[in-house]
């Protein structure tokens, strides 16, 4: 949670760059995480099981399980853009080889 607050409040920074550092680390620490918790305990309980999210705290405590947390998203956007790709190109190569057979 803390690193999604660290993201949101780089991005406002952009837009807001008269506000001194102190206020962004007030308004970092008011932030009501035990709400947003409240919010996500659900979704994570439908998936995982109590012990898969020990499991899951013990990996993401380790360093490569940190990097995936500062990377995921990065990852993630770029895997769905070469996945787009990916697709076309699939497209193209199914349809020659059909054409090829005369469909």
């Amino acid at each position: 949670m803390e690193a999604m607050a660290n993201q949101t409040i780089q991005y406002l920074k952009k837009e807001k760059l008269s506000v001194p550092e102190h206020v962004w680390a007030r308004a970092k620490a008011e932030l009501p995480y035990n709400e947003y918790l409240a919010t996500l305990s659900p979704v994570y309980k439908k998936y995982y099981s109590e012990a898969e999210l020990d499991e899951l705290i013990q990996f993401f405590s380790t360093p490569i399980g940190r990097k995936y947390i500062s990377t995921g998203v990065l990852v993630g956007n770029e895997s769905y853009a070469a996945g787009k790709t990916i697709g076309t190109q699939m497209v193209g190569h199914i349809n020659q080889a059909l054409s090829e057979k005369g469909y």
